[in-house]
C-alpha cells in the first residue's frame, strides 16, 4: 500500500493566484481531442509529453502547455480533464481567458 500525504495550498497563496488571469491559445481540436482521451487513461506521462509536443508545435501554445504541465505533474487528473473539456465546447482557435 502507498503512503501518500496530501499537501494543500496556503489560504493566503490561494487567495492571490485566483486574481491571477493567464490568456491560452488552444491547440487545433486534433491536439485537444488526444489530450481529452489521455485525461480519460488518467495518462499523466502522455499528457507531459504531449504537452511538450506542443512547446515545440508553437510558441503561442506555451502557457496553455505549462498549465497543463503543471497539472500533470501534480498528478491533477480531474483539473486536467476540466481543463481540456472547457476547450472541446470551444471554438479551438479562440483565444481564452482562465484564471490560474
Amino acid at each position: 500500500m502507498l503512503s501518500l500525504t496530501w499537501l494543500e495550498e496556503p489560504a493566503a497563496y490561494s487567495a492571490s493566484k485566483r486574481h491571477m488571469v493567464a490568456t491560452f491559445v488552444a491547440p487545433p481540436r486534433e491536439e485537444i481531442e488526444t489530450l481529452h482521451l489521455l485525461a480519460l487513461q488518467g495518462n499523466m506521462q502522455s499528457i507531459l509529453q504531449r504537452a511538450d509536443h506542443l512547446m515545440q508545435l508553437d510558441e503561442r501554445y506555451h502557457p496553455f502547455a505549462e498549465k497543463l504541465s503543471a497539472l500533470a505533474r501534480g498528478y491533477r487528473s480531474k483539473e486536467i480533464l476540466a481543463f481540456v473539456k472547457q476547450y472541446l465546447k470551444d471554438d479551438p482557435l479562440m483565444t481564452q481567458s482562465v484564471v490560474k
